[in-house]
């Protein structure tokens, strides 16, 4: 009888151990699956705009043009060349990247607004998730939540 009870309980402690060890791994599979959803559902389209900015700073305007869906196989017929280096080229407002600061990241579905101050001017850019293509915003802001607030030196 003595056998019976110092083992009274020991399966029903074991199982709740287990119990919470699984709840506890679900929590932290939880967490972590958020946080990566959040974290790389602009990851993609910052590449793209920190590239952006990257070739303005090396001053390969040809390949920045490009990532505006132009390229002389394909002219965009609303953004020539010479239009892009009117605004980012070596005399305009916006002509040095590195004055450039991302204040607000917007995820607006299938694109992301970027809004951009420049030498205390603001700049709204938006990159397409599908084709990573940038192009000036045609609104400021967007029905969608902001994702997060940064500021880029």
């Amino acid at each position: 009888m003595s056998d019976f009870l110092s083992s009274y309980g020991v399966v029903d402690a074991r199982r709740e151990k287990w119990r919470n060890r699984i709840l506890i791994t679900l929590l932290v599979l939880t967490v972590a699956g958020l946080s990566g959803f959040f974290f790389f559902r602009t990851f993609f389209e910052k590449q793209t705009m920190n590239r952006f900015l990257a070739l303005l700073a090396e001053r390969n305007y040809a390949a920045a043009h490009a990532m505006f869906g132009c390229t002389p196989e394909t002219p965009c017929r609303d953004y020539s060349y010479e239009k892009f280096i009117e605004d980012w080229g070596p005399g305009s407002l916006w002509s040095d990247p590195h004055y450039a600061e991302i204040a607000k990241v917007r995820y607006c579905g299938d694109t992301v607004i970027f809004n951009l101050f420049i030498k205390g001017d603001d700049v709204n850019l938006v990159v397409t998730k599908q084709d990573q293509q940038i192009g000036f915003a045609p609104w400021p802001t967007c029905t969608g939540t902001i994702v997060e607030m940064e500021v880029q030196r």
